[in-house]
């Protein structure tokens, strides 16, 4: 015999909710090993991204003299390089991460992502209705999304730095970088702007862990 309408619901429900929280799960431990894969890849292309600024100030014995242009040369294009493949693996960090916001918003937009015909003051546990599971559900993936948006602002800055680095000395020489006194000044506002940039990466502003803890005994006392 079919269960009543209404138990039937109550069951598809339960079904639904199991599932967007398995999926918020995985989807949680997704974004934190991607959040330290790309703080890595933003560490790597920092150092690379000085260590290329910083090429025209290496001292070079007098006995290099005679090569000393040539030998400019190899070690700008090999710090080049390296900053090339430095940008390639932020690239795919950044992706990676544009795909995970967007995951966490489908989450977030609960209204469509738990659709089901079920009253919102009906019960779905002991103690808590389909709208109070949906606004909590719904809190915790937005917070997700605004931290990560915030940090894809910052992934922009420097990837923009870079790019108007490079176009601002295209047509520099490097014998005028070179003597040039600002340069070691330069350099230094560059590694304050980069630590910056990857210190407020670690940070997550838009995280209540007080809301986040809350939620995850929510889960566990619902057996979800």
């Amino acid at each position: 015999m079919p269960p009543p309408p209404q138990q039937h619901e109550r069951v598809d429900t339960h079904k639904r909710l199991r599932a967007a929280c398995t999926t918020y799960r995985a989807l949680k431990s997704e974004w934190a090993d991607a959040r330290v894969e790309t703080k890595d890849a933003l560490t790597v292309m920092a150092n690379a991204a000085l260590e290329l600024e910083n090429a025209p100030l290496i001292v070079l014995p007098d006995t290099l003299a005679t090569n000393e242009g040539e030998l400019r040369a190899g070690i700008k294009a090999r710090r080049e390089e390296a900053l090339a493949r430095a940008r390639e693996t932020l690239a795919e960090c950044a992706e990676h991460v544009a795909d995970i916001r967007a995951d966490f918003e489908k989450l977030a937009n609960i209204d469509r992502y738990l659709a089901a015909p079920y009253p919102e003051d009906g019960p779905v546990f002991k103690t808590l209705t389909f709208k109070e599971f949906k606004r909590a559900f719904g809190r915790v993936a937005t917070m997700y999304v605004d931290d990560i948006v915030a940090k894809e602002a910052l992934l922009r800055n420097i990837v923009d730095r870079r790019r108007h680095d490079t176009h601002g000395k295209d047509d520099v020489s490097g014998d005028d970088i070179q003597t040039a006194s600002s340069s070691s000044s330069a350099s230094v506002a560059s590694r304050d702007v980069y630590l910056a940039i990857i210190s407020a990466w670690i940070l997550d502003p838009y995280v209540d862990e007080d809301v986040l803890d809350e939620f995850d005994a929510l889960i566990l006392r619902a057996e979800l």
